[in-house]
């Protein structure tokens, strides 16, 4: 089986110029996402409320509860058994990189 390389390279050079557009513009989209939460959470606090109702809009804040292991404060009260539990791997992925 015969592959076309120019063919190959040049549809992922175009498809990563897309994927570049989209990741930017994603990010745009988050930033004016995080302008209007802070103006939402302004009006909370300026009623001193922590969710508001706002015709079919119900937004605030939300607490939850997360356990997570402290692998710092474990390595200093535990060093010996914390290294013994330490593992390495190795990790390999492709990468598409123009060289020019």
């Amino acid at each position: 089986m015969e592959l076309d390389l120019e063919k190959i390279t040049g549809k992922m050079d175009e498809l990563k110029d897309v994927q570049a557009q989209l990741e930017f513009e994603l990010k745009q989209t988050k930033k004016q996402i995080e302008k209007y939460e802070l103006q939402l959470q302004a009006v909370l606090t300026a009623n001193s409320v922590d969710t508001m109702q706002y015709g079919n809009y119900l937004f605030g804040w939300k607490e939850t509860m997360r356990n997570s292991f402290n692998q710092k404060l474990f390595q200093e009260d535990y060093p010996d058994l914390f290294d013994n539990y330490k593992t390495q791997k190795t990790i390999k992925s492709f990468e598409f990189k123009i060289a020019g």
